[in-house]
């Protein structure tokens, strides 16, 4: 890739890359002090009103945040090394005869593509990082129930998704777009 357009994609896929690598770190952080502090009984869902509704013993709360951020991580990363060689057919992009009409604009698209599963995974991992911390702190309150910034999160990583995918799909993927 050469001039401006894939020099831009180029470096937001390294700051996502590096934001997913963050990420992941963050939480196997999290997961460690998790391991270190919980107590023998830990929250692990909470129900609308945000009062602790399944509450179980603290290996099966370990098991389960390093088994949901693991599988996160490996589904997002892998998804986006698929789209190095995943059949185009499977992918639906706005004008994708135009990204598939010559083999230089099926690489940025594979490129893109790839960049945009990574960030998807990398604010995934955010807000995984968000709940688990905020599940071990809501663990040591004798009436466990989420706080205002689990809430927060919530709302953030929605409103964040959402004006990514709109991105995506208005202006991302137009043809001759630089990123």
């Amino acid at each position: 890739m050469s001039g401006g357009t894939g020099g831009r994609d180029e470096r937001l896929r390294e700051l996502v890359r590096v934001a997913m690598a963050l990420a992941c770190a963050a939480y196997a952080g999290v997961l460690l002090v998790a391991a270190v502090t919980l107590p023998d009984r830990v929250p692990i869902h909470f129900g609308p009103g945000g009062e602790a509704d399944r509450i179980v013993g603290r290996q099966e709360a370990l098991v389960t945040f390093a088994v949901l951020g693991l599988g996160i991580a490996v589904l997002m990363v892998g998804l986006a090394r698929w789209m190095r060689r995943a059949p185009l057919t499977m992918v639906n992009v706005p004008h994708k005869d135009w990204w598939t009409a010559t083999p230089a604009r099926e690489a940025r698209l594979r490129a893109r593509l790839e960049t945009d599963l990574l960030g998807i995974g990398a604010l995934t991992m955010v807000l995984l990082v968000v709940v688990q911390a905020v599940t071990v702190r809501a663990a040591d309150d004798p009436d466990p129930s989420l706080d205002p910034v689990a809430v927060a999160a919530t709302v953030g990583y929605v409103a964040l998704l959402l004006a990514a995918v709109l991105w995506i799909a208005t202006r991302r993927y137009r043809p001759g777009t630089a990123s």
